[in-house]
C-alpha cells in the first residue's frame, strides 16, 4: 500500500518491507535491515525538499518523483539500484518538477507538476493536460482517484476532475470556500470532500457545499482527511484532529483553568 505521508518523507509500504524517499536518497528496509540508494542529482540537496512522491507500478517498478527538475532529477524510476529519469522520444521527465503522482485503476501513471500541469503516462505514451487545455492551473498539488474511477486534481486555482478524460473544474466561482485546495477524499457514499483554506468543501451530484471557518469549522486550515474502516471521517484542522459526524464537527476540547 502507498503511504501518503507529510512531505518531505514520501514512502511506499509493502508486506515485507518498504521504501522511504528523503532529501538525497531512497532507503529500502526489509526484515530489520535497511539499504540506502543515493541519488546523484540530489547529493548536494541536504536540507531541502528532495523526493516528493513514490509510486509502485503494476509491473512492480518503483517510480520516483523529485521536486527539482534538471539532469538526473524530475520524474524517473529506480533501476538496478540507480535513479534514471524517464525519457521517451517526445517526453523528458528530467524537465518536470514533480509534486504528486499516482497509478489509476487502468495502470496509467498520473503526474502532478509544479508548473507544467498534469501528465498521464501509459507505457511510452505520454499525454499532457495544461491550463491552455482547460486545467484550472498548471500548478498541481494533489491527485486522487475516487470509487468511480474519476481522477481529481487539486490546483492553485481550484479542483479539476477528469472524466474520459474531459476536465471539469470546481473553484470559488462554483462555490468552493477558497481556491487553495490541499487535499481530496471520496468517502463511502461517493461524496467528494475537499480540504481547503478556511473551509471544508464537499461535492454531491455536481453541487458544492461548504463548512466554513466561524460557521461550523473549528479552525481555519483544513490540512488532511481520512475515512476509517467504520465509515467515520477524521479531519485535521490547524493543529487539531476532529471526528466529523452527522454534518458537524465537535468543538475543540476546553482546557481546565
Amino acid at each position: 500500500m502507498e503511504c501518503r505521508s507529510p512531505r518531505p518523507m514520501p514512502c511506499w509500504a509493502m508486506e515485507k518491507g518498504g521504501w522511504v524517499g528523503g532529501q538525497t536518497a531512497l532507503v529500502h528496509w526489509r526484515a530489520g535491515v535497511s539499504q540506502i540508494y543515493p541519488i546523484e542529482g540530489l547529493k548536494s540537496n541536504a536540507g531541502d525538499i528532495g523526493i516528493n512522491r513514490l509510486a509502485r507500478g503494476p509491473d512492480g517498478s518503483l517510480w520516483v518523483g523529485i521536486a527539482a527538475a534538471g539532469p538526473g532529477l524530475g520524474l524517473g524510476q529506480l533501476k538496478a539500484g540507480v535513479f534514471r529519469s524517464f525519457v521517451t522520444p517526445k517526453f523528458d521527465g528530467s524537465k518536470v518538477s514533480v509534486y504528486d503522482m499516482m497509478f489509476d485503476r487502468d495502470g496509467s501513471l498520473w503526474v502532478a507538476s509544479l508548473g507544467k500541469g498534469i501528465f498521464r503516462i501509459h507505457g511510452d505514451v505520454v499525454e499532457h493536460y495544461g491550463q491552455t487545455g482547460g486545467l484550472s492551473s498548471d500548478a498541481v498539488g494533489a491527485l486522487f482517484e475516487d470509487r468511480e474511477g474519476i481522477i481529481w486534481a487539486a490546483t492553485t486555482n481550484g479542483i479539476d476532475s477528469f472524466r474520459d478524460p474531459r476536465i471539469v473544474t470546481f473553484s470559488a466561482l462554483e462555490g468552493l470556500g477558497n481556491d487553495a485546495v490541499t487535499g481530496v477524499l471520496s468517502n463511502h457514499d461517493g461524496t467528494i470532500w475537499i480540504a481547503n483554506s478556511g473551509s471544508l468543501d464537499h461535492i454531491v451530484n455536481g453541487r458544492v457545499s461548504s463548512i466554513r471557518a466561524g460557521n461550523g469549522l473549528p479552525g481555519h486550515q483544513v490540512a488532511s482527511m481520512i475515512e476509517d474502516r467504520d465509515g467515520n471521517m477524521w479531519v485535521g484542522v490547524d493543529d487539531g484532529l476532529y471526528l466529523f459526524k452527522e454534518w458537524t464537527l465537535p468543538a475543540p476540547p476546553r482546557t481546565k483553568p
